[in-house]
């Protein structure tokens, strides 16, 4: 019918297109079906170059393994190559330990089969690991800490070994027993990837991998330094500290003043009279009067015996409130006329005036010497 109303050559082309349509369908099933044949067979990329198990880390229970394979996949592979879930059994057993838990981390469960682990009483976890957007899975890494975590509280009283394998146990395996060491043990980043190296005998291969486990530690410590500050003011320590920190801060600049007030003492008093620079820790600024009593060497050096003498002599008393009271800082650095007094007037009168000075410094109260020094300059 449709012929009798289509020209030839309309026909020819329907013809031809259907003849391709049918072309492509027929690639696209073939195509499908060889992939899916493919993939029932074919073994992790690289699988064969890596060892089959990895010794413990230590200072936990846990080591990594490669994926076992099914008899039927390992056909073309050497025997001396090949590793089964027998094998892991008979490699562990030789160390002396025994398994009591795998996790399986490889997204598949294609390689192996799940009963080989069970039936022989050993604990069998699997993680959906996707190879692509792993490392944004942070759920993942929960439960993996959780799964070992639970194993190790009901196994608190043997050495069970927890095994952790992926398709060729480097790289997502390696991820989340590193997390482990850092989240959970308090590792650094390098001494879980270096522990986990010298273990498995190679080294975590993907680069992605190894920058998110120097930002988990770098996250960590970040963490853990927050939480030490929030618990150190939430108890009161900080508040303690600052203040013993202003109190140590105040005293210093005290005693800085007071050596500074020591030594401006002393550069007067080797000023006045070079013989007593190392009895009159004192500054007094210059007397006007000082011209007419150093003319004559001889009475100073009678003034620095005497005065030497006094110091060995003399005992000062340590009632503050009686010595402040007696203090007369009017009368402190005058030097009276050698012809108003006496010698042994002046010598008194001098030495009075020191033992003021040293009962001043001996008490340390700032307001009472800052106001000796004032007194000492309007004089």
């Amino acid at each position: 019918m449709v012929n009798c109303f289509l020209p030839s050559h309309i026909l020819s082309i329907f013809a031809i297109f259907e003849f391709i349509f049918f072309c492509i369908l027929l690639i696209f099933c073939l195509k499908f079906a060889n992939k899916m044949g493919r993939s029932q067979r074919k073994i992790p990329l690289d699988w064969e170059k890596y060892t089959p198990i990895g010794s413990v880390i230590q200072g936990t229970r846990i080591f990594a393994f490669k994926t076992p394979l099914k008899p039927e996949l390992q056909d073309r592979i050497c025997k001396t190559k090949r590793f089964t879930t027998s094998d892991l059994f008979r490699m562990v057993e030789g160390n002396g330990k025994s398994i009591g838990l795998i996790i399986n981390c490889s997204n598949t469960k294609r390689y192996y089969d799940a009963q080989d682990i069970t039936g022989m009483c050993i604990e069998y976890k699997e993680l959906q690991c996707p190879g692509r957007g792993f490392l944004v899975r942070t759920d993942l890494v929960k439960d993996f800490i959780q799964i070992i975590d639970d194993f190790l509280n009901r196994n608190s009283d043997n050495d069970l070994l927890i095994g952790v394998h992926c398709s060729d146990g480097i790289n997502r395996s390696g991820y989340l027993v590193c997390c482990y060491l850092i989240c959970k043990l308090g590792w650094s980043s390098h001494d879980a990837l270096n522990a986990f190296e010298n273990a498995r005998r190679s080294p975590i291969q993907r680069g992605s991998y190894i920058q998110s486990l120097h930002k988990t530690d770098s996250d960590r410590r970040a963490s853990s330094t927050l939480t030490t500050r929030r618990n150190v003011f939430s108890d009161g320590t900080a508040e303690k500290t600052l203040t013993s920190l202003f109190e140590q801060e105040a005293a210093a600049n005290s005693m800085q003043q007071f050596f500074q007030l020591e030594q401006q003492f002393k550069q007067f008093a080797s000023s006045t009279c070079p013989d007593l620079n190392t009895f009159s820790p004192v500054h007094v600024p210059p007397v006007p009067q000082r011209s007419a009593n150093i003319a004559k060497a001889s009475s100073i050096q009678q003034v620095s015996s005497s005065l030497d003498t006094a110091r060995g002599e003399r005992s000062y008393n340590d009632d503050d409130k009686s010595q402040a009271s007696n203090i007369d800082y009017e009368s402190m650095g005058k030097v009276l006329p050698k012809e108003a007094v006496s010698k042994s007037q002046s010598r008194r009168e001098r030495r009075q005036r020191r033992e003021k000075m040293f009962s001043v410094m001996k008490r340390g109260r700032f307001w009472e010497i800052n106001e000796m020094r004032d007194a000492m300059k309007n004089i």
